[in-house]
């Protein structure tokens, strides 16, 4: 089975997404997605989400509170937990402007990312992450999803 994480992190008016301009894989170059990549052997979902974080962005445990908000598993062989979280104000000054892969990190307002060249599912799971955030996520159930499911949780263990 294929494990992946994606981070969404707001910054502390909620107003702001951070998102990363991607250069790899293939199918996402020169567009914006959230923080993430694969879960490593033996890696819990929530440790590869820090530690992805840490990797492309420099921010880790102390600097944000990730919490699960919905699970993807779009194929049998692939499921993805999503995560968001929110960093103090003080912090998004001294975000770095590129992640250690060579991508770009922009902070853009939430509302207007579906506006952008994004990957696609990123059009819907930013607002939902921002709801969690917010805290009126949990009263959407399930949505279904280019063939598979996206699982809204509460605050489990992904």
């Amino acid at each position: 089975m294929k494990k992946y994480v994606l981070v969404f992190v707001f910054d502390g008016s909620l107003e702001k997404v951070l998102l990363v301009q991607k250069n790899r894989p293939e199918w996402q170059r020169g567009h914006l997605n959230g923080v993430g990549g694969h879960v490593e052997e033996g890696e819990s979902f929530r440790d590869a989400a820090y530690r992805e974080l840490e990797e492309e962005t420099g921010l880790g445990r102390k600097d944000v509170v990730l919490r699960p908000f919905a699970r993807v598993d779009s194929r049998p062989d692939y499921v993805m937990w999503v995560y968001q979280g929110r960093l103090s104000s003080q912090k998004i000054a001294i975000l770095p402007s590129r992640a250690d892969t060579g991508e770009s990190l922009e902070m853009i307002g939430w509302e207007y990312v579906p506006m952008r060249k994004i990957v696609p599912d990123v059009a819907y799971l930013v607002p939902l992450a921002h709801c969690h955030a917010v805290g009126v996520g949990d009263r959407v159930a399930k949505l279904a999803i280019g063939g598979g499911e996206l699982d809204l949780v509460d605050t489990g263990e992904g």
